[in-house]
């Protein structure tokens, strides 16, 4: 794993992260942002629906640490 901050993920990475207590894999499908003078910058990864239900989000401001699962050489 390597850690990213939120702002330098890509569509099509495969992170590690928490859902409800347990490690999942999270396919990055969609990533946008949005900014307002309160929060700042947030960013908001999406991931294709989970078995037919919402799909999972990880939301953060800039410097967010995510783990992006790459391959070994």
């Amino acid at each position: 794993m390597v850690p990213t901050p939120i702002e330098e993920v890509q569509t099509g990475w495969s992170l590690l992260t928490k859902h409800e207590g347990h490690a999942v894999l999270f396919q990055v499908d969609k990533k946008r942002f949005s900014h307002n003078q309160a929060q700042g910058t947030l960013w908001t990864l999406e991931s294709e629906p989970v078995e037919g239900g919402e799909p999972l989000r990880i939301e953060g401001p800039a410097g967010t640490i995510t783990h992006r699962v790459v391959k070994k050489h």
